[in-house]
């Protein structure tokens, strides 16, 4: 049968992906099936297309997974798609049938995931586009599951679904990308926000970029790009979500744990603003001060996030939530309430920096927080041999003309200035790092941090 025995696609030795017809005779190579890793032959009938066959036992399904395999390296190698429409000539969400329907360009980068998991969901392809995460499930007959495809949808995340007919003559890469990637009457979009939203586009795009999804311009025949608002999530590597996965299961003690490491400090030592009384703040079906910190280390400290200093949306926050939690309910609702409210909270405090379409900034107040703040121990003196010894162990060598002025700033005192003064003008005359000059002081017992200093002077009052 064909299904069994003429396989258009196999693994070279180099582990490329290459179809039968398009290999020239004179050059030998071996060949593996892709499902069962067994050897192949050319075959080249007279009055037909060249195909793969198993030099022993034929494997099932064996052409089906290879035109899978070859299908979603074309996606990561070509790096965009074209998609169906998602908005139809009057506005309204619901994807475009047809000759006469417009195109989605999607593109992504050189960072995607093939044969992923997501949040426990087995999926084809994960990539990072201009409008957010996308997923592509490509769909071949004969080995299409149902319930993943169920599974899949179930996710939330923008899902494009594509499918390979079997009336589909493919037995070139070629015939292959111009299905995968040009075709738009063999796809459908399982999820998508507008389709879920009914986003009108908008004449022109806004002047302050937010994420957005890549849709098609009504007037012109080619694909372009407008930006609009939509409620999608950004960049989430998909090796986190089993990491959330995992987050999950965890009691209550190993969370915090997690949470301590996020955030670099014990839960006795977390700022107030993680322990704020907000509506339906249960939601999450743990205190309050567990899941506020998780956001607080993953939103408002960058812990994890590469863009640390971008802007993120609500439902960014709040999808993130859900992927964490086992919430009680259906409480998507309470927690897209409770996320927000607990960021404009943020915002009071100066964590955050509201800007349009309920997205906020990080202002990096909470890093200058956590920079711990010396003070001068009171006191402390410096001699040579000690600066010297110090010095060797800290690996900052003071130059010879600023030795003397350095003890005699400890002779009998301190400077008068403060320490960050201090250490700035120290670094600028000496054209050294300022964490070489604290680190000589803290080496030298010359100051303290200010936690210590307010501990032992509260110890003295009692």
């Amino acid at each position: 049968m064909p299904s069994t025995s003429h396989i258009a696609f196999a693994r070279n030795s180099a582990g490329q992906l290459v179809s039968a017809t398009d290999l020239l005779d004179n050059v030998p190579q071996t060949y593996s099936c892709v499902a069962c890793g067994h050897a192949l032959e050319v075959r080249r009938p007279a009055k037909s297309p060249a195909y793969f066959r198993h030099v022993t036992d034929a494997c099932e399904l064996g052409n089906q997974h290879a035109t899978r395999a070859a299908a979603l390296s074309i996606l990561a190698e070509g790096r965009f798609v074209f998609a169906p429409a998602l908005l139809g000539p009057s506005g309204r969400s619901g994807p475009r049938k047809g000759k006469d329907s417009h195109r989605v360009l999607e593109q992504w980068g050189d960072d995607v995931a093939l044969d992923t998991i997501i949040d426990g969901v087995a999926v084809d392809f994960f990539a990072h586009t201009l409008g957010g995460p996308l997923v592509i499930q490509v769909c071949i007959p004969d080995i299409y599951n149902v319930r993943r495809h169920v599974a899949v949808k179930a996710l939330g995340l923008p899902t494009l679904e594509i499918v390979v007919p079997r009336k589909e003559r493919i037995h070139r890469i070629s015939d292959l990308r111009r299905v995968v990637q040009q075709g738009l009457s063999n796809k459908v979009w399982l999820r998508h926000p507008v389709l879920e939203q009914g986003i009108r586009v908008k004449d022109s795009a806004p002047s302050h970029q937010v994420p957005g999804a890549a849709l098609a311009n009504e007037g012109a025949d080619a694909p372009t790009r407008l930006t609009v608002p939509l409620a999608v999530p950004s960049w989430i590597n998909a090796g986190s979500h089993a990491e959330n996965a995992l987050y999950r299961q965890k009691p209550i003690p190993g969370k915090i744990e997690v949470l301590e490491g996020l955030l670099g400090l014990s839960c006795d030592r977390w700022p107030d603003a993680v322990d704020i009384e907000v509506q339906s703040q249960s939601c999450c079906g743990v205190d309050r001060r567990i899941w506020q910190a998780d956001v607080f280390a993953r939103f408002v400290a960058g812990a994890g996030r590469e863009d640390r200093d971008a802007s993120f949306a609500v439902q960014t926050a709040q999808r993130w939530l859900a992927a964490r939690y086992n919430a009680i309910g259906s409480a998507e609702q309470a927690q897209m309430g409770a996320t927000f409210h607990y960021l404009r909270e943020l915002t009071l405090r100066g964590y955050l920096l509201e800007l349009n379409g309920r997205q906020f900034r990080p202002t990096g107040r909470w890093r200058a927080d956590a920079e711990p703040r010396l003070h001068w121990v009171q006191g402390r003196t410096l001699n040579v041999s000690e600066l010297r010894a110090c010095s060797t162990r800290v690996r900052f060598e003071v130059p010879a003309e600023e030795v003397q002025r350095l003890l005699e700033y400890f002779s009998g005192g301190h400077p008068a200035v403060g320490v960050e003064s201090f250490v700035r003008e120290f670094s600028r005359v000496t054209c050294s790092p300022e964490r070489s000059v604290v680190a000589l002081l803290r080496e030298a017992r010359l100051v303290e941090e200010e936690s210590v200093h307010i501990q032992r002077e509260q110890g003295d009052l009692f």
